[in-house]
């Protein structure tokens, strides 16, 4: 009798102790497993994306001007597939609708060979366009990236199998950034003058360290020829199966397009 309970007395320090060993175990996984620093994590998801010869994207910009009382809507979207990008085999298709003031403006593009294709408005236009040029234009219309210099606060939540990056934009060093935004678009708001409000937004990175979607909200007030307008700006992007091979198929009557001057479009 005295043996038995001997017995069970060991066998449930011996569980005790097994626990114990699991626990502590288990707190020193845990103290191990660091989060990734958003920073770091951020940096490394530019990095990779920088790296890509092939994209699948689509993206979009909606601006909500304001000035006494009236609203004025401009929404830019955006379909492009590109191959060869970051080398001199540069060749790229983009689909893009700008709706303002109730009208729609369809546009299609290509550039191969060292000249850049449009048709629009029942034209078909082409012109030679440098290849380091057209690549500081493409990069422009991806929108690029905040620099993490123009962020105050960059936190990292897990989203699934994703991690999401959310950002908030010191408004100063935010500045510079939206002019780029606002020159792409040129809409005729290139060169005013404006101060940022508030700026923030997200990045959501995918288990192979891509940036694979990216969202910016900005506000500003903006000065058009001595008027005060307030500006929401708000730009997303998505890009679809990074690393995988992208194949464009370019329109057969590529000779038939007008060659103009590129001058003559502004």
């Amino acid at each position: 009798m005295v043996k038995r309970r001997t017995e069970n007395k060991m066998g449930k320090r011996i569980l005790a102790g097994i626990c114990c060993i699991g626990l502590l175990t288990a707190a020193g996984c845990s103290q191990n497993q660091e989060e990734p620093d958003p920073q770091e994590l951020y940096q490394a998801a530019v990095e990779k994306n920088g790296e890509l010869t092939d994209l699948d994207m689509t993206m979009g910009t909606k601006m909500t001007l304001e000035q006494a009382g009236e609203t004025v809507e401009i929404d830019m979207n955006v379909d492009m597939l590109m191959s060869g990008y970051n080398t001199s085999d540069l060749q790229y298709q983009m689909e893009t609708t700008t709706s303002l003031l109730g009208q729609n403006i369809e546009m299609t593009a290509f550039y191969t060979d060292g000249y850049y294709y449009m048709e629009t408005s029942g034209q078909k236009l082409k012109y030679p366009y440098d290849l380091e040029a057209i690549t500081e234009q493409v990069e422009n219309s991806m929108g690029g990236t905040v620099s993490s210099e123009a962020m105050t606060e960059l936190t990292a939540e897990k989203e699934g199998e994703n991690t999401r990056l959310t950002f908030t934009g010191d408004p100063e060093k935010m500045t510079n950034y939206t002019k780029e935004i606002l020159s792409n678009m040129q809409t005729g708001t290139e060169t005013a003058d404006f101060t940022i409000e508030k700026a923030g937004g997200s990045y959501l990175i995918n288990p192979d360290g891509y940036y694979i979607e990216s969202n910016v909200d900005m506000d500003l007030l903006m000065n058009i020829s001595g008027s005060e307008v307030s500006v929401n700006t708000k730009m997303t992007s998505t890009l679809k199966d990074p690393g995988k091979k992208v194949e464009i198929t370019l329109p057969e009557d590529l000779s038939s397009y007008t060659e103009v001057s590129q001058d003559l479009l502004g």
